[in-house]
């Protein structure tokens, strides 16, 4: 497996998911996105430095997910995770962890980060199994940090350094 950065022919695929109100749930955002939105957001990226973002991809190739790193800070070599499971009959199949994996030794070997941050609503099982089975340790939780869905919602975060 190789990590392949998204494109823009994804760019429909991944604005389906993010409005998507189960997706929706666990992401911070709270607003549906336009493509319109979508295509400036992309746009935008490529000019940035402090961001990578990755496809997930099922055997065939086609796109289930993406997977990257935000705010990368070069000087202190670290990093904050962002991973989406978009096509929801690929939950739980493994592809998280192996995506994730991949994207650590990327992190890690190749960029010469230090540390990989993830920040997940306290109530996203899930994804805090995933980020445990990765050796992501609890840092610590910030209390009613969101609001989503008419109440504050706690913020978990977890996070992962290199070994040396």
């Amino acid at each position: 497996m190789m990590l392949k950065e998204i494109k823009s022919s994804d760019l429909e695929t991944i604005a389906k998911w993010r409005n998507n109100p189960d997706i929706l749930l666990n992401l911070f955002s709270y607003l549906p996105i336009s493509i319109d939105r979508q295509l400036q957001w992309f746009s935008d990226y490529l000019k940035d430095s402090t961001q990578l973002i990755f496809r997930i991809e099922n055997s065939v190739l086609e796109l289930i997910g993406t997977i990257g790193l935000l705010d990368i800070d070069y000087k202190n070599q670290k990093a904050e995770l962002t991973i989406i499971i978009g096509n929801e009959k690929y939950h739980g199949k493994g592809y998280g962890f192996k995506y994730l994996t991949e994207l650590l030794n990327f992190a890690f070997d190749e960029m010469n980060l230090h540390k990989i941050k993830a920040s997940v609503f306290s109530d996203n099982i899930p994804a805090i199994e995933l980020y445990k089975k990765c050796g992501f340790i609890y840092e610590g939780t910030f209390q009613k940090e969101i609001f989503k869905n008419g109440t504050f919602k706690n913020v978990e975060t977890y996070s992962k350094f290199r070994d040396y």
